[in-house]
């Protein structure tokens, strides 16, 4: 093959490699926004442990309170992600962690944000981004 014609048969392989590399990163692209959108689509509850999963007895954990645990089952079992939104730590948090799980509560984080949303905004944030914050002392202002 002449000189010419094989240095002009590589470039264009090799502008097909880069065009056939960039499809195959758009494709990857839009597979994982397909996924993403998906997920960021679920509806996320932060709820709140004291007072609102079990009446308020801290540091000693309350009665349940079946009523928000069926609903949030049901939230759960419909696609909504949970995460635990909580003042308790160290120990304390461990066993409400505890007796969430024998209550068959299972949440996608606690005291963060769930790790769809930190990857897609590059971070997490001190705020809990949630489509909903179930909490016994929320006050829900009328033009919020």
């Amino acid at each position: 093959m002449h000189r010419a014609g094989k240095a002009y048969g590589e470039l264009h392989s090799q502008h097909d490699n880069e065009r056939n590399n960039k499809k195959m990163r758009q494709d990857q692209w839009y597979v994982k926004s397909l996924l993403n959108a998906k997920t960021l689509q679920s509806k996320v509850i932060a709820v709140d442990f004291d007072g609102c999963l079990c009446k308020n007895d801290y540091p000693d954990i309350g009665e349940a309170n079946t009523e928000v645990i069926d609903e949030l089952l049901q939230e759960y079992r419909n696609g909504a992600k949970l995460i635990l939104w909580t003042c308790r730590a160290g120990d304390y948090l461990q066993k409400a962690e505890d007796w969430c799980r024998d209550h068959n509560i299972i949440f996608e984080a606690v005291n963060m944000n769930i790790p769809e949303h930190i990857e897609h905004f590059g971070g997490d944030t001190r705020k809990v981004y949630a489509d909903e914050y179930w909490d016994d002392r929320a006050v829900k202002k009328p033009d919020c």
